[in-house]
């Protein structure tokens, strides 16, 4: 069997993508926030075969965070994260082991207890393609005093010694410390379409059937910072679009202003992915540096995918650059020194 670790619903999206519905699979989402309770609910498991469990590590206590992440402990107490896999795969081989953020304690206590299984790296949103480094929390000689000797920091997403290959979107635009690995393509597949089709049905979209006549339908992603001069750039871009306008805030936003009127809001929790995936009459998307823009060419070639690039972004740097040469096209104030 194959197991899945994934902390976002991006992640589970690209593991339906990758065939986790089709094999014997089995899937555990890692809350490492505690903002994604509703994946806890039956249906979504039922929709995976009762293969998916989540565990909320975002709201237990500092102690309980400790035992989970020294790979000993956690292996052998009823509640810790290693020992509550091994119970779910018990008298199961796990063949492969797919991961998307190597350098959690947690992750890697789980890959440290199957030394046998082969490990791939699948991309982490943007991480392969940006230049950011990981700041670990701890120095390396007290994480493994603490935690576990064979601990391994890591600056940059899938890295550490446990990786055997890796799975991006876009490898030709990979970093080259990913180079080091046999890096394989994702491939969108008649059977992922299905696959996909399927696990759309756990939100609840079905309000866009009654706009599948329209011609030229908007999405626009706003940021978690909305300052007035980006909301007014913003307002621009709106004000030249006559056609149907779908709005969608960052998830943990806390800004607090009025929709206009002729904007469609949807719910801020929603994926933005599902959206993009399951409204095919959706003909551009606006939005910040994010994987969703990514994401959104890789899936659908035909769409029209802006970046809208504020002061506070960097002109030319390697992710809004790979953004560009995957085919989204960057936008910025020309009012902006």
């Amino acid at each position: 069997m194959d197991l899945y670790i994934v902390h976002t619903p991006y992640h589970l999206t690209l593991s339906v993508i990758n065939g986790c519905m089709r094999n014997e699979t089995l899937i555990v989402m890692l809350d490492m926030t505690g903002t994604l309770g509703w994946y806890s609910s039956p249906t979504v498991s039922s929709l995976f075969n009762n293969n998916f469990f989540y565990i909320n590590l975002g709201g237990r206590s500092g102690f309980a965070k400790f035992l989970d992440k020294n790979y000993f402990i956690s292996k052998f107490i009823s509640l810790g994260v290693v020992g509550t896999v091994h119970k779910k795969v018990t008298r199961k081989n796990v063949e492969r082991i797919y991961v998307f953020n190597d350098s959690f304690h947690e992750v890697q206590g789980i890959l440290n207890s199957f030394p046998r299984s082969k490990v791939s790296y699948f991309e982490d949103g943007s991480a392969p393609y940006n230049s950011h480094k990981v700041k670990n929390r701890f120095p390396k000689w007290f994480s493994r005093l603490i935690f576990s000797f064979k601990f391994c920091p890591v600056n940059v997403l899938g890295t550490s010694h446990y990786i055997d290959d890796c799975i991006f979107t876009r490898p030709e635009l990979a970093r080259l410390e990913h180079k080091r690995w046999p890096i394989r393509a994702l491939e969108i597949k008649e059977e992922s379409d299905v696959d996909l089709e399927n696990f759309l049905t756990l939100f609840e979209l079905s309000f866009l059937d009654k706009y599948e006549d329209q011609k030229s339908v908007s999405l626009y992603l706003l940021p978690v910072k909305l300052n007035k001069h980006l909301l007014d750039y913003y307002k621009k871009l709106w004000s030249l679009d006559h056609g149907l306008k779908l709005i969608k805030k960052h998830p943990i936003s806390k800004e607090a202003f009025d929709i206009p009127g002729d904007f469609l809001e949807l719910d801020s929790s929603m994926p933005a992915e599902a959206v993009v995936l399951k409204f095919k009459n959706l003909t551009a998307i606006f939005g910040y540096p994010s994987t969703t823009l990514f994401f959104s060419k890789f899936v659908r070639p035909d769409l029209n995918v802006y970046c809208v690039l504020s002061g506070s972004d960097i002109d030319g740097d390697r992710f809004s650059q790979n953004m560009e040469r995957s085919g989204v096209s960057l936008m910025r104030d020309s009012s902006r020194g």
